[in-house]
């Protein structure tokens, strides 16, 4: 399967790394999750589905003024916080000390099985988004608040491209049946049910004493940050 690679290429500031990821990844998540699946069987066996809804919250920047939506669900925020909370506070230790190239993925995916089932399944991606970060440094004020209201607009151009991207009639897998919802869907939170997915990170200091946070992920990230 050739997994849809999208790229998106942000400059700001080190510390309005995390609300740009947040607001992007939050956005794409908003997009590609269900309310949770109850299925139904009539007298003869047939098998319905009723999905549920989704809920959203209404998100304010800390370092960008700009306001995004994301799912309601605190699980589902705290997954995403744990992979791009030490991504962006990675990228500021490097930035103060030396330039830094970073980029940060988000990959959805599907479970398929290898031969047997009791082989396992492999992930197979069908969706990638990636965000590749130029950092600038603001040395005084005013060009602190310059980035701030700058970036702005630039994420919210970014938000347009990703519901235009959801918006159009491309692959996604089909809704399974009760005993393979897995290998689809993220199952484990109990308000929202998202396409299977998982984050990568990556930073790279120009510095030759310091070390990659996440080498064992590098080499995809790498990659795109080559495009």
């Amino acid at each position: 399967m050739n997994a849809r690679r999208h790229v998106i290429d942000l400059t700001c500031e080190a510390r309005q790394v995390e609300d740009s990821v947040s607001c992007l990844f939050h956005t794409i998540l908003f997009h590609r999750s269900l309310g949770k699946f109850r299925f139904r069987e009539d007298k003869l066996g047939n098998q319905t589905i009723v999905i549920g809804t989704v809920g959203f919250d209404d998100v304010d920047c800390t370092a960008v003024d700009l306001t995004y939506v994301r799912c309601s669900s605190t699980e589902l925020r705290r997954a995403v916080a744990k992979e791009v909370s030490p991504f962006a506070t990675a990228l500021q230790q490097e930035a103060s000390s030396s330039s830094a190239t970073a980029a940060i993925s988000l990959e959805f995916y599907e479970k398929r099985p290898r031969g047997l089932s009791v082989m396992g399944y492999d992930k197979l991606p069908w969706e990638i988004w990636v965000i590749k970060f130029t950092l600038v440094q603001s040395d005084t004020e005013s060009e602190r608040l310059r980035y701030r209201y700058e970036l702005a607009p630039v994420l919210s151009d970014k938000m347009l491209t990703i519901v235009d991207v959801m918006n159009r009639y491309e692959y996604v897998p089909k809704n399974p049946h009760k005993d393979q919802l897995d290998v689809v869907f993220d199952i484990s939170f109990p308000d929202v049910q998202p396409y299977l997915f998982r984050i990568s990170r990556n930073v790279e200091s120009s510095n030759p004493s310091s070390q990659s946070v996440s080498k064992s992920m590098g080499r995809f990230l790498r990659d795109a940050l080559e495009l």
